[in-house]
């Protein structure tokens, strides 16, 4: 009887190991992706490693590895599905008929709120740059909606070296106020604005063919 007990008390115990490796295991690639996102935004993405990733969520090295192919593979990851996620509302907004006012107000709102998404995408582009013509991979993602922003009569080269100026300025304000230099208030708000889209007006009279 007594070995009986045993028995069932050993396996009680694998099957319990088993349910909390499961329930440790659930979910872990967005785990991985939210830690190398926390880290990426507080102390630079290039200070994302395997290492620290593992640390924090508890698991192993090897655990990483088999959900992402590399540690680039994370950190690509993470600010793709940042501009996809923004693109999207993009699109949303423009079919709701926002103003560009309105799109370049909503926008910063975001930047401003989601710190750490910010904050990591600064730094991934720092980091790894971003190709600000029609050769950049992905060219074709963006173009549709910088075209509703800009301008249709502006050739591709164009488009994305204004989506390019547009989202560089945006993220440097909202850097600033994230970090407390400036105040968030309608005075600097308009003066954003209407300093970025006088410059683009002027530019843009110049360049359609």
């Amino acid at each position: 009887m007594l070995n009986y007990c045993f028995i069932l008390y050993s396996i009680s115990k694998i099957l319990l190991n088993n349910f909390l490796a499961y329930r440790k295991l659930k979910n872990i690639k967005s785990k991985i992706l939210n830690e190398a996102l926390e880290i990426g935004a507080t102390e630079g993405v290039y200070n994302i490693t395997a290492r620290k990733i593992a640390k924090n969520c508890d698991i192993s090295t090897h655990t990483i590895y088999n959900h992402f192919l590399s540690m680039r593979d994370v950190i690509d990851s993470i600010a793709f599905n940042y501009d996809r996620k923004y693109m999207e509302d993009i699109k949303k907004v423009i079919l709701e008929g926002y103003s560009k006012q309105e799109i370049f107000y909503h926008f910063l709102d975001i930047f401003i709120r989601e710190k750490s998404n910010t904050l990591y995408y600064i730094s991934y582009v720092h980091c790894y740059g971003f190709n600000p013509t029609s050769k950049n991979d992905r060219s074709k993602e963006f173009i549709p909606y910088a075209k509703y922003i800009f301008n249709d009569n502006l050739d591709d080269d164009t488009i994305m070296f204004l989506w390019d100026f547009i989202t560089r300025i945006l993220f440097y304000y909202a850097e600033k106020i994230i970090k407390g230099f400036i105040p968030y208030d309608e005075n600097y708000k308009n003066m954003m604005f209407n300093a970025i889209t006088q410059g683009i007006n002027n530019f843009i009279k110049d360049n359609i063919k």
